[in-house]
């Protein structure tokens, strides 16, 4: 054997040694909760919500993605509502949709909602229960954007009154913990100071 195939043997040894570490990390990830993953439910995909058909009036299941824009009702938002709303979009926002989603967008967002006060009522406890989700499960680290993603989406079928959030069933018992005791601390992110 030439000295260049040992050195191949030991790169491939090596490759499938860290494969293997990896897929440890994987499941040890997945056993704490870590791990979020998109769930297949029938022909829905991810976290639904309960809406009303706007033609027919009755209540029908919604992907959280399948939501269509409603028009602008308010031609701009009242001054004091602005700090807050660049809160929540700096921190749970921003994982609606994807990375490219701005404050811009997030703000006409409210714009066209009939109720922008309520609305922002309902963020502020999305993001308590976001807030209470990391300080007691990730020691108060945001993790990758996928990942924050999911826990929104999840939350936000929660808000709804979901059933189906899309994340693994401890991570759903953990949110809807963090949704039903949400987070009052008093440090300088929270909505309502």
């Amino acid at each position: 054997m030439s000295r260049e195939d040992d050195r191949k043997k030991r790169k491939r040894r090596a490759k499938r040694e860290r494969a293997k570490q990896r897929e440890i990390d994987k499941k040890r990830r997945h056993a704490k909760g870590l791990v979020i993953h998109e769930r297949h439910y029938g022909e829905n995909i991810g976290p639904t919500i309960q809406a009303r058909d706007v033609e027919t009036g009755e209540l029908i299941r919604v992907n959280v993605g399948d939501l269509k824009d409603a028009p602008i009702r308010h031609s701009s938002l009242p001054a004091d509502l602005l700090p807050k709303i660049r809160m929540l979009f700096q921190t749970v926002g921003r994982y609606v949709y994807d990375e490219k989603y701005t404050l811009e967008q997030w703000e006409v967002g409210f714009m066209r909602d009939a109720h922008p006060e309520r609305e922002i009522g309902v963020w502020s406890r999305i993001f308590c229960a976001w807030k209470q989700y990391h300080v007691l499960f990730l020691n108060d680290e945001v993790r990758n954007y996928r990942y924050e993603q999911r826990l929104v989406q999840a939350l936000i079928g929660i808000s709804t009154g979901g059933d189906q959030l899309g994340v693994p069933p401890l991570v759903e018992q953990r949110l809807r913990e963090c949704w039903k005791n949400p987070w009052t601390g008093d440090d300088h992110d929270h909505p309502n100071q």
